[in-house]
Parts: C-alpha cells; sequence; structure tokens
C-alpha cells in the first residue's frame, strides 16, 4: 500500500471494498464488546496470555478506527478545496487515528507484560 492510499484511502477500490464488508461487523463487535465489558467472564490465563475480551476490545478498535479514518477522509474530500490544506488536514487525520489506535492497543497489551 502506498502513502497516497494511506492519506486518501477513499481513492482505493480495495480500501473501499473492505470498508463496506467490515461495516457489517460495526455493530455487533461493538455489542459484543459492550456486553463483554459489563459481564467480564473471563480470567486472566495462568500463562498470562491474552484474555479473550481484550482480544475482542482489539478488533473491535481496529475496525472502529478504520471506519473513522476511511469515514473522515471521505469528508476531507467533500468539503475542503485547497489542496494543501486538503493534504496536510489529511496527514494530521492519519496521524491522530494512527496515535489513537496504537494508544488504545498498547494499553491493552501493557496489562499482560
Amino acid at each position: 500500500m502506498s502513502l497516497k492510499y494511506l492519506l486518501s484511502p477513499e481513492k482505493s477500490t480495495r480500501i473501499l471494498h473492505l470498508f463496506h464488508k467490515s461495516s457489517y461487523a460495526l455493530i455487533p463487535l461493538g455489542g459484543l464488546s459492550y456486553l463483554s465489558y459489563t459481564v467480564q467472564p473471563f480470567e486472566k490465563f495462568p500463562n498470562g496470555a491474552a484474555i479473550p475480551h481484550d482480544i475482542l476490545y482489539g478488533v473491535t478498535a481496529v475496525n472502529y478506527g478504520f471506519h473513522s479514518l476511511v469515514s473522515t477522509s471521505f469528508i476531507i474530500t467533500d468539503y475542503i478545496k485547497q489542496p494543501l490544506i486538503r493534504n496536510v488536514v489529511r496527514v494530521i487525520n492519519t496521524k491522530f487515528h494512527g496515535i489513537a489506535l496504537v494508544g488504545y492497543l498498547h494499553y491493552l497489551v501493557k496489562k499482560y507484560k
């Protein structure tokens, strides 16, 4: 994947295909994550392996992060007409989404170190 598609994911048919396919999982993953968070049925495994609900949270975070990145990119394309400003906002958008996602996944992983 080139940098062009990372900053403008709406211009790639492959990314759009993945965006539409994974949209079917948004509500079920969000609901399962919520139920898992409120019930917390799993205990930490003795060998320190990841707990199944934390894996679910990670998958949900990646899916929501991906959809947020692509959706925000559509908004940038539609509403920011100046090319220089649009490119700056795209870089900021990608960086903020990356920082948020990596931060949340780091939070999940560091519980097991």
